[in-house]
């Protein structure tokens, strides 16, 4: 056995389990890399979809601070200009007055300007915060002049209001010692007793503070640009330079042109990193108006890392589904395969002369039938030569009771019981239907057609058991191994099918002669049988009887009484074939009552099939194709 398996490996230069999982392997690596590359793609898209609705959700956050900003300024501008004592001693000019009630105020609030002015926009009391220093630490100013040019300050004074109402607001720079710093004011009117103007209060925080606050509560970097020019005036990030934050006049254009929902985005380098811009316009008063450029921004760093994560994980669970395909590519083959190998190493056996071997049916599939033939043929071998002409008669000269016994895994060659599928046929239709005039064409039909039958019912793992005239008798299950009834009754029926095809085509081709139609009936049934030799010791043929063979008859006689060609298979067949009567189709059925007893049973007519258990050559290599030129009515 390893001789003949050495053999083997050497002339097998690729082996079919190979042949079968490499494309596996190949497959798996195609959907693999396809699949890393798909979720890749869609990873990254997913998170750069993410980005940007986080980057959207932080402005719009930003926008809801700045309001908020701006509704907690007007709210100390109201208690300033609302405070009592304020308008008198704004009307007689008294700012140590206006500096005791205002610097309160402006403590307790933690605004950085306060302004009252007078109905000239000269200053009767300023105070500031020092940027960047302590809390608390004031500088009280007046006298001065800077917010004579100042448009939001001129509107209040002259009395101008909008649809919601007399306040306005400004983005305005003041000189403190060498700083500039840029302050969002809010201003409004002080009035007399008669509801006259007589000057204005104005509240002011620092930009860098305005951007600090908002920034804390969008969760992103906040930079906010000059309207006019584009140039940065204060920002979270905190740049080395400002110049490479300075917008470009395409930027502040298409900026101050898009809609609520048509912001635009910009990608920004700060210290070395990357970051996403997106630039909407900084508006206060609900809108109406416009001080500046505001862009929130968010970092793309992390982004990338998740990403990056996210492939990791793709790969390795890409691997393990990798290995798994692989193994089962390999089970998948080796089960395939090692029927194959096992018919392969037992044909070397047989060619080195060992006829004692035969190969174990594993399967009912093709590799079965082909595991089947493989004993059959071997079976012949070892007999010295087959049945003459496939009627199951022993040739004279052989060893009857070897030839006799089945020599199955050294069963004896005794007979023995059997499960076996039984089917009988029957042609006596043409016969009965025939002039005896001149007997030769009708032994040439009948010769003709068992010529083409007997094929069909070798292949489908049948034997024939006798010939009496136009009646057959075979058996499926027993040889050249038994096999169970699930599969003798499965083959029987494909059998039989295959027959009553090969009639009607026969029947076809005869009536372009002008010759009459066969009719013929076959019963199938299942169920115990004797099998062994019978007859004289130089005329012993192989043959099965017992009840079930009369049965099988029986069901044939019924099977005619139907008046034409048909199948009928007995009760027991029917059960047998248990989900492959899927493969069938089925017509009548009922109960009928056996020849020459009171026994009825339930028969079950078969119209034809869906499927084939074998090639269709059973026809093109039948002796009758031959014969067909030469037959004579």
């Amino acid at each position: 056995m390893k001789q003949d398996r050495q053999r083997l490996k050497k002339r097998v230069r690729f082996s079919l389990r190979w042949k079968i999982t490499l494309p596996f392997i190949f497959l798996a690596l195609t959907l693999g890399l396809g699949a890393a590359v798909l979720v890749n793609q869609l990873l990254k898209q997913t998170e750069e979809s993410q980005f940007l609705r986080q980057l959207a959700d932080s402005g719009q956050q930003a926008t809801d601070a700045v309001v908020r900003v701006e509704v907690d300024l007007i709210e100390v501008e109201r208690l300033m200009a609302n405070t009592e004592g304020v308008s008198q001693a704004a009307a007689l000019q008294n700012a140590e007055e206006l500096r005791a009630r205002i610097l309160p105020l402006v403590i307790n609030s933690g605004v950085d300007v306060a302004v009252i002015l007078d109905n000239q926009a000269i200053s009767l009391l300023a105070i500031r915060h020092r940027p960047g220093g302590p809390a608390g630490d004031y500088e009280v100013l007046k006298g001065e002049t800077i917010y004579q040019d100042w448009d939001f300050v001129i509107r209040v004074l002259t009395g101008e209001s909008d649809a919601i109402g007399d306040k306005a607001v400004g983005l305005e720079k003041i000189t403190i010692v060498d700083l500039e710093p840029s302050v969002l004011f809010i201003g409004g009117p002080l009035r007399d007793n008669q509801g006259g103007v007589i000057g204005a209060a104005l509240v002011g925080i620092y930009l860098e503070n305005v951007a600090s606050r908002v920034s804390d509560e969008a969760g992103a970097n906040i930079s906010i640009y000059e309207i006019g020019s584009g140039i940065l005036l204060n920002s979270s990030l905190e740049p080395q330079s400002t110049e490479s934050l300075v917008l470009s006049p395409s930027h502040l254009n298409a900026a101050l042109s898009a809609t609520a929902d048509q912001n635009l985005i910009r990608n920004i380098n700060v210290s070395g990193s990357t970051y996403t811009e997106i630039l909407t316009k900084f508006q206060a008063r609900q809108g109406t108006s416009d001080l500046g450029i505001m862009g929130i921004s968010l970092r793309q760093t992390p982004v990338e890392g998740a990403l990056l994560e996210n492939v990791f994980t793709v790969a390795r669970y890409g691997a393990v589904a990798l290995v798994l395909v692989v193994a089962i590519g390999l089970l998948l083959s080796n089960t395939i395969t090692r029927p194959i190998v096992e018919i392969a190493e037992a044909s070397a056996q047989v060619a080195a002369g060992n006829l004692d071997t035969f190969v174990k049916i594993r399967t009912s599939d093709e590799i079965g039938i082909l595991a089947q033939s493989f004993n059959s043929m071997v079976k012949g071998l070892r007999e010295g030569f087959p049945h003459s002409s496939n009627t199951g008669l022993l040739q004279p000269g052989s060893e009857p009771t070897k030839q006799a016994k089945l020599d199955v895994e050294g069963k004896s060659d005794e007979p023995t019981i059997f499960e076996a599928t039984i089917m009988a046929a029957d042609l006596s239709s043409f016969v009965h239907g025939t002039e005896y005039s001149d007997p030769k064409p009708i032994l040439k039909t009948l010769n003709d057609c068992y010529s083409a039958i007997l094929p069909i019912i070798h292949q489908h793992g049948g034997e024939i058991s006798q010939f009496d005239g136009d009646i057959l008798i075979a058996f499926f299950g027993i040889l050249p191994y038994p096999s169970n009834p699930e599969e003798s009754a499965l083959y029987a029926t494909h059998a039989s099918l295959e027959i009553l095809s090969f009639v009607e085509r026969w029947n076809s081709h005869r009536s372009t002669k002008g010759l009459p139609a066969l009719e013929i009936w076959l019963g199938i049934t299942t169920g115990s049988v004797i099998a062994g030799g019978i007859g004289e010791m130089s005329q012993l043929r192989f043959a099965v009887i017992g009840d079930i063979v009369q049965e099988a008859r029986s069901v044939q006689e019924i099977c005619r009484e139907m008046g034409r060609g048909a199948l009928l298979l007995s009760e027991t067949t029917y059960n047998l074939l248990s989900e492959a009567r899927q493969q069938f189709k089925f017509g009548r059925f009922g109960k009928a009552r056996l020849r020459h007893s009171n026994v009825s049973i339930t028969v079950y007519e078969v119209n034809g099939r869906r499927t084939r258990l074998l090639d269709e050559r059973i026809r093109r290599n039948s002796s009758w194709n031959q014969r067909q030129d030469a037959h004579g009515s």
